[in-house]
């Protein structure tokens, strides 16, 4: 789809980080079908021997399910890099932009910042985490194999993907995410290890701080004013 040379650039973060997550969510909704009809058709494909394409083994309905799903996910993400080139064609820096510049992350540390923020502005809204996550539906929780399924990874890169919520990776040494692996830390706990974005990273992405609680209390992992 061509970028739409008419975008006006985002004025605010908060307006970034609504459009980076309607992409992340036309995303998830795309890959939840295709895995779900991947899941259902996994007779039919082995039968006739299909590797590529998910499509091969639908009917109408599916198809057009599928297809709908792709075009939505297809025109999300177009708006937002059309948005994206316009903003910095202005030479404005917000939100997460800012962040990912001032802290050196990669596209995928992107997306994993992200995909946690969903759960913040929206519990309903994760329910789109269906299509990626490893806890079952109906769970908002984000792990670290949730962010390689969406980014769909393959074996290798899912190995060295664990670094990038290691200590001293950038995610976490600037105490933009926490990460919750668990009492062993075994490699397996890696990638089921739950990942969650700080008041840090929201009051970047968003523009918005918590202040003026009188009962508020600092955080002492960002340091940043928490509600009581």
């Amino acid at each position: 789809m061509p970028i739409d040379t008419d975008a006006k650039p985002f004025a605010s973060a908060i307006g970034l980080m609504e459009a980076e997550i309607t992409a992340a969510v036309a995303r998830c909704r795309r890959i939840g079908v295709e895995r779900k009809l991947a899941e259902d058709h996994r007779d039919d494909r082995h039968r006739i021997g299909v590797v590529g394409d998910v499509a091969a083994t639908l009917d109408e309905e599916e198809r057009r399910r599928l297809n709908a799903a792709r075009a939505g996910e297809e025109a999300a993400q177009a708006m937002l890099e059309a948005r994206r080139s316009a903003t910095r064609k202005a030479g404005v820096i917000v939100g997460l932009d800012a962040l990912c510049e001032q802290h050196g992350l990669t596209e995928a540390d992107r997306a994993a910042l992200v995909l946690t923020a969903i759960p913040a502005v929206s519990r309903e809204m994760a329910v789109c985490f269906d299509g990626i996550s490893v806890h079952g539906y109906g769970s908002d929780l984000v792990s670290i194999e949730a962010v390689a399924n969406y980014l769909e990874l393959g074996f290798v890169e899912r190995i060295g993907f664990v670094r990038r919520f290691r200590a001293e990776a950038p995610l976490v040494r600037h105490g933009l995410l926490n990460v919750d692996v668990g009492r062993s830390c075994d490699p397996q706990d890696w990638t089921d290890a739950v990942i969650k974005f700080t008041s840090k990273a929201f009051a970047t992405m968003t523009g918005v701080e918590v202040e003026g609680d009188a009962n508020a209390e600092v955080c002492p992992g960002c340091g940043r004013t928490m509600p009581s």
